[in-house]
């Protein structure tokens, strides 16, 4: 099978196209709100487990994996997410319930599906380099009855309060590959 030079360009090009839509990729470290009870864990690097965000000892297990974010360019909210357990194109995009106290939820692999009610987009990274969702930082970090030391990341919208047990978090974000300051 022959490919011709214009074959070539298109996907190069196409590739190109792509890679230009997103920005490079980000990791979350969750930092405790100083009023809130503390975490049992040394692990505050987010990761995707079970199909949500953790932080704690959820990241020892064997099916968790760190979540390496990438978010859209310029004049995009959107955030999505590409397992390693999951093929190369089978993005997922987050997403949460604006008004409701959820944890935040993800696509199917290859699907655009957003639930009814919730909110694919407004996603910003903000100035002081923290996650935020409609430039609030609703986000706390629940612990698990079941599994000690695992804490599940929520977000807590509208006139909703988060439960006492919970920990108010800031999430910061720092790009994949570098150290943190």
């Amino acid at each position: 099978m022959q490919f011709g030079l214009s074959a070539l360009l298109a996907t190069v090009t196409a590739a190109a196209a792509v890679s230009a839509q997103i920005s490079s990729g980000y990791i979350l470290t969750a930092v405790p709100d100083k009023n809130g009870p503390p975490f049992n864990s040394l692990w505050t690097t987010v990761s995707f487990y079970e199909g949500g965000l953790w932080i704690g000892d959820a990241k020892t297990d064997y099916s968790s994996e760190p979540f390496i974010f990438a978010k859209g360019t310029t004049g995009s909210s959107s955030i999505s997410f590409t397992s390693w357990h999951g093929v190369p194109t089978g993005w997922q995009n987050m997403w949460v319930y604006p008004n409701d106290m959820k944890p935040p939820g993800f696509t199917s692999p290859h699907s655009a599906f957003i639930p009814p009610g919730a909110d694919a987009f407004n996603f910003t990274i903000g100035t002081n380099k923290r996650f935020r969702y409609k430039n609030t930082n609703r986000w706390f970090a629940c612990p698990n009855a079941a599994k000690p030391k695992y804490y599940q990341i929520i977000y807590v919208g509208g006139s909703n309060k988060a439960p006492k047990e919970c920990t108010a978090v800031a999430l910061n974000v720092t790009p994949y590959g570098t150290c943190a300051a």
